[in-house]
C-alpha cells in the first residue's frame, strides 16, 4: 500500500513538472521559421537557421554547446504518456551573438497512428524553432498637424491604405501633447512599443511589438533623425522635407528591408543615400545594373509621389 502510495506522488510529482515546463514555452513552434525534414533522421542531427549553428549528423547537443560556448534552452514539454513526436524532447541551443536558435531531433515516430499525439507528430514534420530577430513595424514621418509626410510599413498589421493612415492619426492623437522635443519618448498603444521625437513642425515615430527591445527602436530613431539631418543640412522641418522627400525615401530603405534593421548609423545612411543620388546624375550607360536599378526606383517614387 504504502508503495503504491510513494509511486503516485512520483508520478504526480512528475505530471506537475510537465505541466509547469508546458506552461512556460509553448509546443509545437508554430512560427515556421524554417523547414526540416523531420525527426526521422539520424538521432543526434543538429539543423540550423541562417547564420546560426552548421554541425555534422552525429554531433552530440552537450558538446556542440561546449565547443561553441552556447547557452543550452532546454527541452519541449512532452504532451502525453506515449513516446512519440509530441512527447520525446528536442534539445535547443542558443548562439550569443544572435537569436537563431539549433534544435537537435530525436529520432522516433509515433508508436501508433491512432496515438493521440499523431496530430502533433504530423503538424510538426517541418519546423525549426528559432527566436525572433528585432523587427520594425513601421516608420513614421508626418507634419505637426498629423498628415504624413513618409512613411513606410513593413508589417501586415495594416492591410489597407486606410488602416495605416487611421493608425498614424491615432499615434499623433496620443503623443502630440508629449514633450518629446528635447529627447525621445517611448508609449505603448495597441500592443506596439512606439518611440517618438519631435522637432521643428516635424514628428518621427518607429514602431515595434511590445516585445521589442525599446533601445534598439531608440537606435533606429536616431539613426534616422541623424540621417535626415544631415541630408537636409541641419534644416530639418517639413518644408525641406517635402523637397527632398527623394532622399528620406531613400534613406527608409537602408535602414530597414522587410522589417529587418539593416543600419542605423546616421552618417552611414546619409552616405549610401548622397552614393545613390550621385549615381543618378550619370549617363545611364555608365551605371552598373545596380545602379541602374537604383535610378529607375528613384524616378519611379517621384512619379508616385506628385
Amino acid at each position: 500500500m504504502k508503495a503504491r502510495f510513494l509511486c503516485f506522488l512520483l508520478a504526480l510529482q512528475t505530471v506537475s513538472c510537465w505541466v509547469s515546463v508546458a506552461a512556460m514555452r509553448h509546443f509545437p513552434p508554430t512560427d515556421n521559421a524554417m523547414s526540416h525534414p523531420g525527426p526521422r533522421e539520424a538521432p543526434g542531427q543538429v539543423s540550423s537557421a541562417p547564420n546560426a549553428i552548421e554541425s555534422e549528423k552525429g554531433m552530440n547537443m552537450e558538446e556542440e554547446a561546449y565547443n561553441r560556448g552556447v547557452s543550452k534552452i532546454g527541452s519541449s514539454p512532452p504532451s502525453c504518456e506515449h513516446k512519440c513526436y509530441g512527447c520525446t524532447p528536442c534539445e535547443a541551443i542558443q548562439v550569443p551573438t544572435n537569436n537563431h536558435l539549433g534544435v537537435q531531433y530525436a529520432n522516433y515516430e509515433p508508436e501508433s497512428w491512432k496515438c493521440k499525439c499523431v496530430s502533433s507528430f504530423h503538424d510538426s514534420m517541418h519546423f525549426i524553432w528559432q527566436a525572433s530577430c528585432p523587427s520594425i513595424k513601421n516608420i513614421l514621418l508626418l507634419d505637426s498637424e498629423g498628415k504624413r509626410v513618409a512613411v513606410k510599413y513593413f508589417s501586415d498589421e495594416w492591410p489597407t491604405n486606410s488602416a495605416k493612415i487611421a493608425f498614424e492619426k491615432y499615434v499623433f492623437s496620443k503623443t502630440v501633447k508629449t514633450n518629446a522635443r528635447t529627447e525621445a519618448e517611448i508609449t505603448l498603444l495597441e500592443s506596439n512599443v512606439i518611440i517618438y521625437k519631435f522637432v521643428q513642425d516635424l514628428h518621427f515615430f518607429v514602431t515595434g511589438s511590445d516585445e521589442e527591445n525599446e533601445i534598439i527602436l531608440a537606435s533606429v530613431l536616431q539613426g534616422f533623425f541623424d540621417a535626415i539631418t544631415l541630408l537636409l543640412r541641419n534644416n530639418v522641418d517639413k518644408r525641406e522635407a517635402l523637397e527632398n522627400l527623394d532622399l528620406i525615401l531613400l534613406c527608409l530603405d537602408e535602414i530597414v528591408d522587410g522589417g529587418m534593421i539593416l543600419e542605423t548609423s546616421g552618417p552611414l545612411i546619409a552616405e549610401k543615400v548622397t552614393s545613390h543620388n550621385m549615381d543618378a546624375d550619370n549617363p545611364l550607360t555608365e551605371q552598373t545594373l545596380t545602379q541602374a536599378w537604383a535610378t529607375a526606383r528613384e524616378h519611379l517614387t517621384r512619379t508616385l509621389l506628385k
